[in-house]
């Protein structure tokens, strides 16, 4: 028992210290990665606002005015991307995050934020298309308004 325990340790030891190596490349890959995110955001004149001063390079809690934050969510989901609603505290809640209207976001704001990550394992085809399917859930969306209306 102690042997296989040793191992663990050894192992978890070396994972961290590979990881060490190359966090500087990973740091600068994901920050790419991230410069890449918003860019495509203001190309397409998607609507958003970037939460939070200081933050970890490529994690995003995000406000899209207007959208039904848990809504995006699941729309995102079926076309296989995977993001997060609200604030990290408030996660597996509809409501809106207290702790993001602690922030002084409004309540309506805080239930149109999403939280999106991006790490060294994703590509700029990945930033691509969760910017192009999160376009196109806007659309849809501002279409349904506009027939629910009229």
């Amino acid at each position: 028992m102690l042997a296989v325990i040793g191992f663990g340790i050894c192992g978890f030891g070396m994972a961290a210290e590979l990881t060490a190596m190359r966090i500087e490349e990973n740091f600068e890959y994901i920050t790419h990665l991230e410069t890449h995110f918003i860019r495509k955001f203001d190309e397409k004149g998607i609507d958003y606002k970037i939460n939070g001063i200081e933050r970890i390079p490529g994690v995003f809690n995000m406000t899209f005015p207007d959208i039904d934050g848990q809504n995006l969510v699941m729309q995102l989901d079926m076309a296989g991307i995977g993001i997060s609603f609200g604030s990290a505290c408030a996660s597996g809640t509809a409501k809106a995050s207290t702790m993001l209207q602690n922030m002084g976001i409004t309540k309506q704001d805080a239930l149109s934020t999403v939280r999106i990550s991006f790490g060294k394992i994703h590509s700029l085809q990945d930033v691509k298309t969760v910017t192009n399917t999160i376009q196109q859930i806007m659309i849809q969306q501002n279409e349904q308004f506009l027939i629910h209306e009229g």
